[in-house]
């Protein structure tokens, strides 16, 4: 009996080697076996899962996650699936007023299971994964499959996929999906499921038409695809501008009076009011592109091109991603436009798109050259991404979980950005005193800058200088009489009345 049992892993692997070929095989084949690349692939696909969901669990659970963004869209799909519909406290009202995402509500059931934010970020290392996977699909339709394959390994290991995985929780890993998903049954001939994905990909985001509309234009140049083209172009660039002109402004907390939309300080080196900006990128153009190069943006060219050999380069399908690169590019808030961020996620399923075209005058050329370049992509998404110090426990671990058991359920509580996404599971959470890195969202609705939250955690190891002011902060609650319920580690849990909250005011 124990000898049938060990024999069937043995087995297992043992089929598993007659089924799948070596990266060595493969490259070195002019004609590998299509089903044994698929398998191999299947297998590279599963690893980078594995890993990715690993890595993702790991920096959770470490403390090394944030409420800015992984407690934003917890908090948000928390209350939709308890009937507040994308009620966000830290955006004090509406999600859907900072960014239109209405079709990432789709992922709130996963709220009402057990461990829902591990199982979230479970869904976006899958999301990753289905990117790829499809990329590869869709090149195995026009190519051969070692071309196939390194399409496919270009798409899995991009840094601008990969990294953003483990860049806390966003909509844009699953708009990647649908969209690699929404291309591949369009080149089945599967137009309505083409056209559902493709609406799901326009809802995941406000700047969603600013990819899709382009793409529609490309489309249309074909005539198989023509009339699907014309009316994705058209309803890209009207839901887009309804979003961002009508419903978004419609759905924000008020503003301060006369104060312009904070997200236009990220193209302050062009103009001062959307008239300037616009001056400047159609009298100036080359001086736009100057001065808003830098060498993280450069980096980042090169990240989300070199994976497939410069092929996306040799066909016309690139324009389809330009007009949403350089919308981003443009930004000088230096995340916009850096690999390791959420921003570009949507454009790698569209290279690859590109590159399936392109593929014939590059890679099917010089597979050993792509697949070094691949190679030497996937390296540094793995090793950007691998930095102990954001997987290793923070020295006061022990003292940050012992405050969050302090916390009573549903109860309104305050913290900082790198523990509160383990409490966004509630309808009332913000941070205790101001968050740097959004003062001018602050500014620009004029939200308190201190909590009146009952519950109030500080964790005074604000190495980064996060939340400045914090331990004054502390202080002034101390001295008004709050209730010290835990102080360990310097880590200080208190319980403040409305008595203590108008001392501490004073």
């Amino acid at each position: 009996m124990t000898s049938a049992a060990g024999g069937a892993p043995r087995r297992g692997l043992a089929r598993l080697r007659a089924e799948w070929l070596s990266p060595t095989a493969i490259l070195h084949s002019d004609r590998p076996d299509p089903a044994r690349v698929a398998t191999s692939f299947a297998i590279a696909c599963l690893a980078v899962l594995v890993l990715l969901t690993a890595l993702s669990l790991l920096r959770h659970h470490t403390f090394h996650s944030s409420l800015y963004d992984v407690g934003i869209f917890h908090q948000m799909l928390w209350n939709t699936a308890h009937g507040r519909f994308f009620t966000s406290a830290l955006k004090h009202g509406s999600y859907l007023g900072d960014h239109f995402s209405p079709s990432f509500g789709l992922l709130a059931p996963l709220e009402w299971l057990p461990r829902a934010l591990d199982l979230l970020l479970l869904a976006q290392a899958a999301a990753t994964v289905i990117t790829a996977w499809n990329a590869f699909a869709l090149a195995r339709r026009h190519l051969d499959a070692r071309a196939a394959w390194l399409i496919g390994m270009g798409t899995l290991l991009c840094p601008a996929l990969y990294c953003p995985a483990l860049a806390d929780l966003h909509p844009e890993p699953f708009m990647a999906a649908l969209l690699s998903l929404s291309l591949l049954d369009l080149d089945r001939g599967s137009t309505r499921r083409a056209a559902l994905c493709m609406l799901l990909v326009l809802a995941g985001k406000e700047d969603a038409g600013l990819l899709l509309a382009p793409l529609g234009v490309i489309l249309a140049l074909h005539r198989p695809t023509r009339a699907f083209g014309v009316v994705l172009a058209v309803i890209a660039l009207a839901w887009s501008a309804l979003a961002v002109m009508v419903v978004m402004p419609s759905l924000r907390p008020a503003a301060r009076a006369g104060a312009p939309w904070f997200y236009l300080g990220r193209l302050a080196h062009l103009g001062a009011t959307p008239r300037e900006i616009l001056h400047t990128l159609l009298r100036h153009p080359l001086d736009t592109i100057v001065l808003s190069t830098t060498i993280r943006k450069l980096v980042t060219i090169a990240a989300l091109l070199l994976p497939f050999a410069l092929a996306p380069l040799r066909s016309l399908r690139l324009l389809a991603v330009l007009p949403f690169l350089a919308a981003h590019y443009l930004s000088a808030r230096w995340t916009e436009f850096f690999f390791p961020f959420h921003y570009l996620v949507p454009a790698v399923p569209i290279l690859a798109w590109a590159a399936i075209a392109g593929a014939p005058r590059t890679i099917a050329r010089r597979p050993l050259l792509t697949a070094a370049l691949c190679a030497l992509c996937g390296a540094l998404a793995i090793v950007w991404r691998c930095d102990p110090e954001p997987l290793t426990p923070r020295p006061n671990h022990a003292a940050l979980r012992a405050a969050l058991a302090v916390i009573p359920d549903g109860e309104p509580v305050c913290v900082e950005n790198w523990f509160g996404a383990h409490l966004a599971a509630r309808e009332a959470i913000d941070f205790c005193v101001l968050f740097e890195w959004e003062r001018e969202q602050y500014h620009h609705y004029g939200w308190p800058e201190v909590s009146k939250a009952r519950w109030q955690i500080f964790d005074l190891a604000d190495a980064g200088g996060d939340h400045p002011g914090l331990a004054e902060r502390l202080m002034a609650l101390r001295t008004a009489g709050a209730e010290v319920m835990l102080e360990r580690d310097r880590v200080v849990v208190l319980r403040v009345d409305e008595a203590v909250l108008a001392r501490a005011a004073r």
